[in-house]
């Protein structure tokens, strides 16, 4: 990826990262973008788009997107990043969990 290329692709992220982090609720964390020119195998074979690394005690945030992966599709890539940006604000539910999963009985029919 030349520098070109690597600008233009930072550029498409930067105006979805405009457009959906102060709407879903983002400006209250500390998210820290890492701009990947190399891409990266997910070791499954794959080649992920962006990876979210989260500390919901201090609202920090590292999501590192893999350039050369992105989608082609503006509205894959869009829906990519708001994966990613539920993947920061469930972090705090995740690290909260208790260790031991709680188990519901009785009726759980919700219809």
């Amino acid at each position: 990826m030349n520098d070109e290329e690597f600008a233009a692709a930072q550029t498409r992220v930067e105006k979805l990262i405009e457009k959906w982090g102060h709407a879903i609720g983002m400006g209250w964390w500390k998210i820290t973008y890492v701009w990947d020119r190399q891409g990266a195998p997910d070791g499954k074979g794959g080649q992920p788009v962006m990876m979210t690394r989260v500390n919901a005690a201090y609202r920090w945030a590292t999501i590192t997107v893999f350039l050369p992966n992105l989608p082609t599709d503006d509205d894959e890539l869009e829906t990519d990043l708001v994966h990613e940006f539920a993947h920061v604000l469930l972090g705090a539910l995740i690290q909260v969990q208790p260790a031991k999963p709680i188990l519901l009985s009785g009726n759980l029919d919700c219809s």
